[in-house]
């Protein structure tokens, strides 16, 4: 009787035993140090994938930096030296009522893209800091913390509400101000410039645009726009505009201009770059292969007469042979075949480059002697954007679409007969770069993370256009090595959220990565993740290697009505 009694007690308690707690969110990128504390003192590291958890401060070490996915979608990057605290966090009704998002940023900084609960019920959500809280209109912004005393904010897409004891600010859309600075005893106020804290992270691009000169981009004087010939449709080269923001020494500039539609200019998010060691690697995305960097020079086909590629002119060829520029174009279709080319490229500077691919990049051998393979031509196609960005004084950035929709673009497959062309009615997105040295590259030591977003181009089945406010990307390259690892791109295109996992090495001034489709995949609304497959090419840009630019190709495996596509640059 009594054993029964027990029994029946210990199964009386039961149901009152605690619950696991339920996850706030999870790790896509942890660099360096990055830890979880909790109240009772304990600590934990945070790694890719790691959970996080409500009443946790999660910590970031100096030369470190963690990205973050909380359950109901939102996106948060943490800057080096900082402490944010997971306040009170509850998504268990699609946004709706008990739902909420509160934290703290004890110091350093964020940047963050909400999620459904800050979409859904903008007072459910809330971000506090020493000297001002933040309430968002469904938004992408930027917070940190210039000392315990002083906060600078900017509001990069949709709106925040900055407030405090002594007063409170709109900023972003409907107001005046898309900067801000909330500072104690004071109420917060508008700026009309970014403050510098945010300048040295986020390049940003609001200067009104000036004519260019060619002092200011000599690279491109030497160059010809296309002209008619008779294997060849006259194409009519424009430039871009330049926007010349006043900024220090060694900070990149922005400028931009389209041609048909009217577009923002290119909205950018910070991140931390920095030579110092990076944490443990993770092992699916690392290369196990990885080469030292080596030094290849990007000669051209001598051992191919003019005579022998009737598709390009004679001064083409020649311009071919000594062109240093690189180019890659993407096609925005959602067949199994999706289109990606890239290679030697002329009339760079224009809205109408000419792509030559022979199927290798200059990281390759054959690169230098194998016969062209496709020649990518504008054709018809109505030029839909136009623009550029300027990473240093000898390297400018240019990137575009073409809408084949109506008027088709054109590919040249015969190089005994130029009139076998095949037609693309699709539109495609493009973009060309001089790339670094090689010599500059493999001189480059430690480690440096890449994920700062400047230039984000293109779209897919998702409806919307990709803008740096939807992407974040992040690698790490280990120039002593040539590895680059913790590859991840996010996309958050209309319903649809892909987690794409890369990994690589250094080829040269080559970013030679390849998706993992073992850890890649897409959501649409509420279904299952499908995995992913496709392409991403990019390659080393500036004097130093600062930045890297290119396209990618993505699509659901077995499900080729779910892509994506476009063009990126990112330091």
């Amino acid at each position: 009787m009594l054993l029964g009694l027990a029994l029946a007690y210990v199964v009386s308690m039961q149901p009152v035993l605690a619950a696991a707690p339920e996850a706030a969110g999870q790790v896509i990128v942890a660099s360096g140090t990055v830890q979880a504390l909790v109240s009772t003192g304990e600590q934990r590291t945070l790694r890719r994938r790691s959970p996080f958890y409500a009443g946790e401060i999660i910590r970031t070490a100096a030369a470190s930096a963690v990205q973050l996915r909380f359950s109901d979608g939102a996106l948060m990057s943490l800057r080096a030296d900082s402490e944010l605290k997971v306040d009170n966090y509850r998504f268990q009704n699609h946004g709706g009522a008990g739902d909420r998002s509160m934290s703290t940023l004890i110091k350093g900084g964020l940047r963050t893209i909400t999620g459904v609960i800050g979409k859904q019920d903008p007072s459910a959500y809330q971000l506090s800091t020493p000297v001002a809280t933040i309430g968002v209109r469904g938004t992408h912004y930027e917070a940190v913390l210039e000392s315990p005393k002083s906060l600078v904010l900017a509001a990069w897409q949709g709106g925040i509400r900055v407030r405090n004891e002594h007063g409170a600010i709109d900023l972003g859309v409907g107001a005046d101000y898309n900067f801000g600075r909330a500072q104690a005893e004071q109420s917060p106020r508008g700026l009309l410039e970014p403050p510098a804290v945010l300048q040295n992270e986020t390049p940003v691009g609001h200067a009104q645009p000036v004519e260019k000169t060619a002092a200011q981009d000599e690279s491109t004087a030497q160059e010809d726009a296309p002209t008619d010939t008779e294997t060849q449709t006259a194409e009519t080269g424009t430039e871009p505009s330049t926007t010349e923001p006043t900024v220090a020494e060694g900070e990149s500039e922005f400028s931009t201009t389209d041609t048909g539609v009217a577009t923002e200019p290119a909205e950018t998010m910070g991140g931390d770059t920095f030579d110092s060691p990076i944490g443990s690697p993770i092992a699916d995305t690392a290369c196990s292969t990885c080469a030292p960097p080596q030094q290849i020079v990007v000669t051209q086909p001598d051992d191919l007469p003019a005579s022998s590629d009737l598709r390009f002119t004679a001064l083409e060829w020649d311009k071919l042979k000594t062109s240093p520029y690189l180019g890659m174009a993407v096609e925005a279709n959602n067949t199994p075949d999706y289109g990606f080319d890239g290679g030697r490229v002329l009339y760079h500077d224009t809205d109408s480059p000419v792509f030559a691919d022979n199927g290798f990049g200059p990281h390759e051998p054959q690169y230098a002697t194998a016969p062209i393979q496709d020649v990518l031509r504008r054709g018809g196609a109505s030029v839909d954007a136009f623009q550029s960005f300027r990473v240093d004084a000898g390297h400018t950035v240019y990137w575009g679409t073409w809408n084949g929709n109506i008027n088709p673009v054109e590919i040249q497959t015969d190089a005994t007969d130029p009139t076998v062309k095949e037609h693309i009615y699709a539109p495609f997105h493009w973009a060309t770069l001089l790339p670094t040295d090689p010599g500059a590259i493999a001189a480059r030591t430690g480690t440096v993370m890449y994920n700062n977003v400047i230039v984000a181009h293109g779209g897919g089945s998702g409806g919307g256009p990709l803008t740096p406010g939807n992407v974040m990307f992040n690698a790490n390259v280990n120039f002593d090595t040539g590895a680059i690892t913790n590859g991840n791109l996010n996309i958050y295109n209309g319903p649809e959220i892909w987690n794409v996992g890369f990994g690589g090495k250094v080829g040269g001034n080559i970013v030679d990565v390849h998706v993992n489709s073992a850890i890649s995949s897409v959501s649409v609304s509420t279904t299952n993740p499908q995995p992913v497959e496709g392409d991403i090419g990019m390659a080393f840009t500036g004097n130093n290697g600062q930045a890297i630019g290119g396209g990618f190709s993505l699509q659901a495996i077995g499900n080729p009505g779910t892509h994506v596509e476009g063009i990126l640059l990112v330091k």
